[in-house]
């Protein structure tokens, strides 16, 4: 009941769902409640206790109670927080995190997506794997699309082939106001004069991940 009441309450009152959350774990150790507190700190930007809660969670793997499923979501939620951290060692922990979420929902595309944000400043070739196999299970996965046209805008020639990813995701809303003007932006790039003679009509930022 209690772990069923952090979830819930994580949707309207950020410290009494942090308490439910508690409560559930002093009755109860769970992989899913240590996950649900991680999210709720993470919400509240308390990112080192985020973490801690994380791995708390995933000590937790040898349990009964603790499903696959858990487990990855936990993982893939480490991976998120430690992507966000500034320092380099700790993005090479998001990437592990992220891979061990897919060695268990190897099916998961939004876990493969999740993977190729973590590679991408590293491993830009791997991040394009992740995001094709991503793809291939989902192929109207928006953010694998995005994400991916985003590498392509950094690789030299790329722009044709974000272009082609940004058109993807406005056959599915074509009413994205982000997509437009990164396809703008990205066929821009693939002009012959690019770089000679930039005009207007490309928007002013490069378009960032998500």
């Amino acid at each position: 009941l209690a772990s069923n009441l952090c979830a819930a309450l994580g949707r309207e009152s950020l410290p009494g769902a942090v308490e439910a959350c508690r409560v559930s774990l002093a009755l109860e150790p769970r992989a899913s409640a240590l996950n649900n507190l991680g999210l709720l700190q993470a919400a509240a930007g308390e990112a080192a206790a985020a973490e801690a809660s994380f791995r708390a969670g995933l000590r937790l793997s040898s349990l009964p109670s603790t499903a696959p499923g858990d487990l990855a979501e936990l993982y893939a939620n480490l991976c998120s927080v430690l992507r966000e951290s500034p320092e380099p060692a700790r993005a090479l922990e998001a990437v592990e995190a992220c891979e061990a979420a897919v060695r268990l929902e190897p099916g998961s595309a939004p876990l493969l997506a999740n993977l190729g944000v973590a590679r991408q400043a590293h491993d830009p070739r791997g991040a394009l794997e992740a995001y094709a196999r991503a793809l291939e299970l989902d192929p109207w996965d928006t953010r694998a699309r995005w994400n991916r046209g985003v590498l392509h805008l950094g690789t030299p020639g790329g722009g044709p082939d974000a272009a082609r990813d940004f058109a993807a995701i406005l056959e599915v809303d074509p009413d994205d106001p982000e997509a437009r003007r990164a396809l703008i932006f990205a066929e821009s790039m693939a002009a012959p004069n690019y770089g000679a003679e930039r005009t207007g009509a490309a928007p002013g930022r490069v378009p960032g991940l998500e």
